[in-house]
């Protein structure tokens, strides 16, 4: 469909803005063609790359989480997935380890 035409697109240019470190374009265009095709792994995969790298670490996690529904035997996906989760608890530890966080 011109959807799903419009998504590979889209997935296609976040991957060169993540190839030339264009990580909010790349975020941008993943998302986009997340939209477009939601079934398009390759589309959430990049989306969680361009987060990770600007620091969106829970929405990192849950497009890494959709890419791995999508393409679960896929190595990259499985390391993106384990870099973010890995982040996500680690930010969870430095946040209980602040002294307002016990209060």
């Amino acid at each position: 469909s011109d959807s799903e035409d419009m998504g590979i697109v889209l997935s296609n240019r976040a991957a060169c803005w993540l190839a030339m470190e264009k990580h909010k374009l790349a975020a941008t265009d993943a998302w986009s063609a997340t939209k477009c095709a939601p079934r398009n792994a390759k589309a959430w995969y990049r989306a969680g790359m361009a987060e990770l790298e600007l620091g969106h670490i829970g929405a990192a996690v849950h497009a890494a989480r959709k890419a791995s529904a999508l393409a679960p035997k896929s190595a990259q996906v499985r390391k993106l997935r384990n870099d973010a989760e890995t982040r996500l608890v680690k930010n969870a530890n430095l946040y209980q380890e602040l002294p307002a966080a016990r209060a």
